[in-house]
């Protein structure tokens, strides 16, 4: 009987003490509600009466807040934060010490997303003569842009009463559901934007021009593989706090946001200086002997870049800064005179043919002939601008489809004597071909103008639509126009090149395009030609 009533005791404590230990955790839920409301509706009184006076704030766009600042500052830093929406928040208990820890989502009531920002946050809450104070807090971005459509994500309104205690929290299992369901709807946008990558090199790299790898038909060349590879580095990345005070953050690759009748003026943060460089190279598969790969182009530059930022004082996309360039370009070769050319035609007339041939008896279209030719050194040093804008705008003919439209434009002087180059490679009179020119006649002067279209909504869930056949084959999202002509005499030799994509099997970025004018390559950048080609062209990392 002792027993019995021992048994009973025991298992009706432990019913008991259930509860009591859930209500703490409810109530650092509640807190944490509370706090985020009061930080999102930038009310410093209500923040400060839930922070211990050594309260911490460390987050990507502040970096490590200072104790020794007073609390009042502190506050303010954290009321400068964008607007976080929790999600999923978990609550461990250490005697008077607790940790919440949970996901966050970017959001403003006074916007509209297209995409959104999630991330991970810590918040330390310490018990002192009874009352929870919240001491810590830390927080990260994901690096991951999920497209929203509008309407779907709407914070809550922050003035609304704070329960006194909060909900019980859903199952175990549900978290992980609608993390795994984010998870999926996060990897189409971040293999388009951010690629396969990890994040700490995105954070560092991001490419300077597209990347791709496909293959090109030039008028008079054989068809080769082309590939181009493109990045840009930080040297010294500057703030509003200045040099190095913060860690370097490109802006987003897309803008995150859309506010209707947003002005969007010109404005710009301080300048950051960056390394740049671009290669581009073609192999010649099956079309000549020994498939030798080629180097077409080496563009190393420095670039002082002023980013944009919009109207409330917030970094627009990547596709909207100033920028001011030192640049070298060359295809690196090492012919540089008419015997040492001539010398390299024999070489190839030997490999390919078995024996030289003399000099007179080599035709100027013959295949050794042209493959000499792609060992001419050609080299310029310039300095250059570049502006760079875009303007969401919609679709006529595809109503419910946000898009974007951008302009690059480029001015490019070829320094006839630069400190990187010495004097200019150009044309050479004993290259005996016709239309020879100068860089400057042809090239210089750019103009890109680019037509983004935003992907149509997701489904219940923010998950893709299943696949089917159509998926196979889509029109890609991205159009552009180039036009360019030399500042020597604009528009007189003028190029034009188009393109468009395709999406293959909702992952390959297809593009392709069609050239007319100068520039095939730096060879041949004063002939009048054709090209065109596909590649697979990715324009982030």
């Amino acid at each position: 009987m002792k027993t019995l009533l021992c048994i009973l005791i025991l298992f009706g404590g432990g019913a008991a003490a259930l509860p009591a230990a859930e209500a703490p955790k409810q109530e650092l839920r509640a807190l944490q509600l509370r706090f985020d409301r009061a930080a999102n509706a930038r009310d410093a009184d209500e923040a400060r009466r839930l922070l211990h006076p050594d309260y911490l704030y460390v987050a990507p766009e502040t970096g490590l807040g200072s104790p020794d600042l007073p609390l009042a500052e502190r506050v303010a830093q954290r009321l400068k934060a964008p607007r976080y929406a929790t999600e999923d928040a978990e609550v461990r208990l250490a005697g008077n010490t607790a940790v919440v820890a949970g996901t966050f989502v970017v959001t403003d009531p006074k916007r509209e997303p297209r995409f959104v920002e999630r991330g991970r946050f810590t918040a330390t809450w310490v018990r002192e003569s009874g009352v929870w104070w919240l001491l810590a807090e830390q927080r990260a971005f994901n690096l991951n842009l999920e497209w929203v459509a509008p309407g779907e994500i709407r914070p809550e309104a922050p003035d609304a009463p704070a329960p006194a205690i909060a909900r019980q929290a859903s199952p175990a299992a549900a978290p992980v559901a609608r993390a795994a369901a984010r998870a999926r709807a996060d990897d189409e946008e971040s293999r388009v934007h951010l690629g396969l990558l990890p994040a700490d090199f995105a954070a560092k790299f991001r490419a300077y021009e597209p990347n791709l790898i496909g293959l090109t038909w030039d008028d008079g060349d054989e068809q080769f593989m082309d590939f181009t590879f493109s990045a840009m580095f930080p040297l010294i990345p500057v703030s509003e706090r200045g040099i190095f005070a913060e860690p370097h953050r490109y802006p987003p690759p897309v803008r995150l946001w859309r506010r209707s009748g947003e002005d969007r003026g010109l404005r710009y943060g301080p300048p950051s200086l960056y390394f740049a460089g671009t290669i581009r190279a073609g192999q010649y598969i099956e079309t000549r002997p020994s498939s030798p790969v080629v180097g077409k182009r080496f563009n190393p530059l420095l670039a002082l870049r002023f980013w944009a930022k919009d109207a409330a004082g917030e970094p627009e996309s990547e596709d909207n800064f100033l920028e001011f360039t030192l640049g070298h370009e060359s295809n690196g070769q090492f012919i540089a005179s008419e015997d040492r050319f001539f010398d390299q035609v024999r070489t190839y007339s030997d490999r390919f043919r078995g024996a030289a041939v003399a000099r007179a008896a080599i035709p100027r279209d013959s295949l050794e002939y042209r493959s000499a030719r792609d060992n001419i050194s050609r080299g310029w040093d310039y300095v250059g601008v570049q502006f760079a804008r875009d303007w969401d705008t919609t679709l006529p003919w595809a109503q419910g489809l946000d898009a974007t439209v951008g302009l690059r434009a480029r001015f490019n002087y070829f320094l006839r004597t630069g400190p990187a180059q010495g004097e200019a490679e150009e044309y050479n009179a004993w290259e005996d071909q016709p239309g020879g020119k100068r860089r400057r006649d042809v090239d210089g002067l750019s103009w890109r103008t680019t037509l983004t279209v935003g992907r149509p909504a997701r489904g219940a869930a923010g998950a893709p639509a299943a696949f089917d056949w159509r998926d196979f084959v889509k029109p890609e999202r991205r159009y552009a126009v180039t036009l360019t002509t030399g500042y020597a005499q604009p528009f007189r030799y003028t190029t034009v090149r188009v393109e468009a994509g395709l999406t293959l099997l909702r992952l390959l970025p297809v593009t392709v395009w069609y050239r007319h004018g100068y520039n095939s390559d730096l060879i041949d950048y004063y002939k009048a030609d054709r090209s065109f080609g596909f590649s697979l062209t990715y324009w982030t990392f």
